[in-house]
């Protein structure tokens, strides 16, 4: 009989956990060796684990997608790279949410589903994340240099070619300082791809040399229940590394330039019975103040949960690892194992199902919101629904490189793009003219009403400016405060324009089919303000019936009320009859 004690007989000191001020960047590595829906989804329920919650960065090799292009979830913005080549390669790079916004990304494919550049920053500190995915080792294509790289890795007697290639291999990694952490565990835990004979080490994560401390040291592949199916296949790499910025012991910054939407139209209505005009910022602030009720956005409804589906695939395989283990007991345990086998192949294909029921029960919900948007005669909405169930896949971010093919982070970017601006359209020489007093009829108050009944609510602002809807919604008290700010401004001896009435924040989109790296291939569009864009159409009201008045005698066809291009025929083919 065995005797049990019930009772402690030594006093334990209970060990003292070890609080740091220091943070660190936990990240995974993973060649996952083809992600389906259903692997995809079991990630994303594993990485929202509570042991799995401080992972801020996962690498994915081997996803065999066919598209490249970044987008967002709840959790996740995601970068994905392809070869080009079906059922081949491909590189995916996630970040979560939390950690950045999706437009401080930068990514780069140096080579196209195998090797991909994530860039951003964490605080002040610039984090660079390189996905690289290295092709198996065969004998027959050995002597294809273009093909095979990395015999460094390879732990045999070596020929004359393959130990040129490993100096190369350590070359690289001494020049940019690079220490491969998941080599300085234990061996018997080190294999990162277990098969029927055995297992080996073959993924590799590498980090610089001045954040590779002991914890970082730590790295190592560990063991999941994910994509069960696969008899072998690669292991995660989970490993850490400390973030050496610090902003939270320092006080922080508030921007008081920012203006903030208080839904306070107080100070708009004071100005607008005030005899004495104020000027423009002091407007932008009421209009700021004032709010605006915004229109909803069209969304992707959510997907129905199915936690409770992975995590009974993952029960049933747990208890298939430990019914494996018993099969040399007796028969009965191996029945056992046959019928732990079938429910879970039950189960299996019931997650796959649930998978494909609730992404079509999301396309009919979005369906059913287009069609009560057309009956509506809501033509945004319709618009918005429509771009989510098929979006534009040729829409590119912009990620300038310099000379050297490196990319740039978002001050050099602004430096490059103000540069690149001065040159295209800046004049050298440009003559001074001076401005002459405007009548003030031509300000009248009902110009500035048209110009605010014409004005688009939903059309894109400049930053640290109000919405256009905004000024939509308060157009009566606004109008009247800008027919008095233009008059007192315009229609006096010594007129002067407001400087606010000059100025254009340009926004950089992507040309069609070209690729967003240099300049050269951005086209440009100038974003202006509600009140400059309503002093442009009443200077467009005023002047336009002596200009049209002006070009009846010159043969010009474009911008012109009641011409086209038939016009221009027309008047083609009679000067060829003449």
């Amino acid at each position: 009989r065995k005797l049990v004690a019930k009772s402690v007989l030594l006093p334990v000191i209970e060990e003292e956990v070890e609080t740091t001020a220091k943070r660190r960047i936990r990240f995974m590595s993973w060649n996952v060796g083809g992600l389906s829906e259903v692997f995809f989804a079991e990630l994303q329920q594993w990485l929202q684990l509570e042991r799995q919650k401080d992972i801020s960065i996962i690498i994915l090799q081997e996803t065999h997608w066919n598209f490249s292009g970044g987008w967002s979830t709840t959790n996740w913005h995601f970068c994905h790279s392809t070869t080009g080549r079906k059922g081949s390669g491909g590189i995916m790079v996630g970040v979560r949410t939390d950690v950045v916004d999706m437009h401080g990304i930068r990514w780069y494919e140096a080579d196209p589903g195998r090797l991909l550049q994530v860039r951003f920053f964490l605080d002040k500190q610039q984090i660079d994340v390189l996905g690289f995915y290295q092709y198996a080792f065969l004998q027959k294509v050995a002597d294809r240099e273009n093909q095979v790289s990395g015999y460094g890795l390879l732990h045999r007697d070596l020929s004359e070619k393959e130990r040129a290639d490993q100096d190369h291999l350590m070359r690289i990694l001494q020049r940019h300082k690079l220490k491969a952490l998941n080599t300085w565990s234990r061996k018997s835990t080190a294999a990162t791809y277990v098969h029927a004979k055995g297992g080996s080490q073959i993924d590799f994560v590498c980090s610089r040399q001045s954040v590779a401390d002991g914890e970082a040291k730590r790295a190592r592949p560990v063991d999941t229940y994910m994509a069960g199916w696969r008899v072998t296949g690669h292991k995660p790499v989970v490993a850490s590394n400390p973030h050496r910025w610090t902003p939270w012991k320092q006080p922080k910054r508030q921007d008081n330039n920012v203006l903030k939407d208080l839904g306070d139209n107080a100070p708009l209505l004071r100005y607008c019975q005030e005899n004495q005009p104020c000027n423009v910022k002091q407007l932008r602030e009421a209009v700021q103040r004032a709010g605006g009720i915004a229109p909803t956005k069209a969304k992707k409804p959510e997907l129905a949960p199915v936690d409770d589906s992975i995590s009974g695939c993952w029960k049933l395989r747990r208890k298939l690892h430990i019914a494996q283990t018993l099969l040399g007991a007796g028969f009965i345990f191996v029945f056992r194992y046959f019928r732990l086998r079938l429910a879970y192949n039950r189960a299996h294909r019931n997650l796959k199902k649930a998978l494909r029921a609730r992404k079509r029960q999301r396309t009919l919900e979005l369906l059913s919101q287009a069609e009560t948007a057309a009956s509506k005669n809501d033509v945004r909405g319709w618009y918005g629904i429509v771009n989510l169930l098929c979006p534009n896949k040729n829409a590119q971010r912009i990620r300038l490189r310099d000379k050297d093919g490196n990319l740039m982070c978002g001050a050099d970017e602004c430096r490059e793009l103000a540069q690149y601006a001065r040159e295209l359209f800046m004049a050298p020489e440009y003559p001074k003219l001076q401005l002459l007093p405007i009548a003030a009829e031509e300000m009248c108050i009902e110009r500035w009403r048209r110009a605010a009944r014409k004005l688009q609510a939903e059309k894109a602002a400049p930053n640290n400016s109000p919405p256009l809807r905004n000024w939509k919604q308060h157009s009566e008290p606004v109008v009247t405060i800008l027919q008095k700010l233009a008059s007192g401004s315009l229609c006096c001896e010594e007129p002067v324009i407001p400087t606010e009435w000059t100025e254009v924040q340009l926004a950089w989109l992507a040309k069609p089919r070209k690729s967003p790296s240099t300049p050269a291939n951005l086209r440009t569009v100038g974003l202006m303000a509600g009140d400059t864009k309503m002093f442009m159409m009443v200077l467009k009201d005023a002047i336009s019936e002596r200009v049209m008045q002006g070009l009846w005698d010159i043969p010009q066809f474009a911008y012109r009320k009641f011409s086209s291009t038939i016009d221009a025929l027309l008047r083609g083919s009679l000067h060829c009859e003449q």
